[in-house]
């Protein structure tokens, strides 16, 4: 008998817990990833669009191509069609469907999507606060030189969710002396730390450019932590364990030790941290390779 479409939902979600917990693996649940992306039922969409986020973390840089022309087989009309704002007729599935998928298609390098982001960031404020953080970030990438109109406008921005979603934006730059301009600010006493972080916050979510941001979290951790109350201070443990390289873990746990121990709160989050670190190195050296064979035979 054919399945629900509840049944459907759980089997997908049953599926992807069991690959986490290592009882199955990852090469099943890649043989569903195309065909949730292509259902139109937004549930099941939404389920491959979950898969999709982890799958797209553990596959190399090289791969990425492929990967990307596979979201674009199956979903990228679909979400190119949403686009960034919402439409009069759109739903609830709608609304959610596009606020999952528009920002991680774009990701891929959607070139439609990243034009569209840039004309709109060029009246940023206009935008609804719920779309404007992932717009803001998808234009940054598509068009370096947004980023130095909003790095002029974080400086006059007072209204903390602007300016956070403004910083966020900062921080995916590719372009190195942007990059390093962007993250400055973190540093910077004109600018509230609580906004600025989220700098780093993104930028170490960049495979590209994470490198170059531990490194700055790294030399300016006495920095940081002076503009931090004691138990948010801790909570830089977080941009220190995004990698899942291991040959990173123990230069980042030595950072973590050396000048985060001694925090109100650090100890339970450092030990956290790190044991979801080394969980991460050990699927990813399992999937990583997977994915490659999975992808060259597409």
């Amino acid at each position: 008998a054919q399945l629900g479409r509840g049944e459907r939902v759980a089997a997908a979600q049953d599926l992807w817990a069991a690959v986490g917990a290592g009882d199955v693996g990852i090469d099943v649940a890649l043989d569903w990833l195309p065909m949730l992306l292509a259902d139109d039922r937004p549930p099941l969409v939404q389920v491959g669009v979950d898969m999709l986020v982890t799958v797209r973390a553990w596959t190399a840089l090289a791969a990425r191509p492929r990967l990307a022309a596979l979201v674009d087989r199956r979903i990228g009309k679909r979400v190119r069609a949403l686009g960034w704002l919402r439409r009069a007729a759109d739903d609830v599935d709608d609304e959610d469907l596009r606020a999952s998928t528009v920002g991680l298609v774009a990701a891929f390098g959607d070139r439609a999507l990243g034009k569209a982001a840039v004309a709109l960031a060029a009246d940023w404020r206009a935008l609804p606060e719920g779309p404007r953080r992932a717009v803001l970030m998808a234009a940054v990438r598509a068009d370096p030189a947004v980023h130095d109109r909003l790095l002029a406008d974080v400086r006059g921005e007072h209204e903390h969710g602007r300016a956070a979603d403004l910083a966020a934006a900062l921080g995916v730059v590719r372009d190195p002396a942007r990059l390093r301009a962007a993250l400055a600010l973190t540093i910077d006493p004109a600018i509230d730390v609580r906004d600025a972080i989220n700098v780093v916050q993104a930028a170490v979510g960049e495979d590209e450019i994470r490198a170059d941001a531990e490194a700055f979290v790294v030399d300016h951790l006495d920095e940081l932590l002076a503009r931090m109350p004691d138990e948010w201070g801790a909570s830089l443990v977080g941009t220190l364990v995004t990698s899942c390289d291991a040959a990173r873990l123990e230069s980042m746990r030595a950072a973590a030790e050396a000048k985060l121990a001694g925090r109100r709160g650090a100890r339970r989050r450092i030990d956290q941290a790190f044991e979801r670190f080394g969980q991460c190195v050990a699927q990813r050296a399992v999937a990583e390779p997977a994915i490659a064979r999975w992808l060259q035979a597409r």
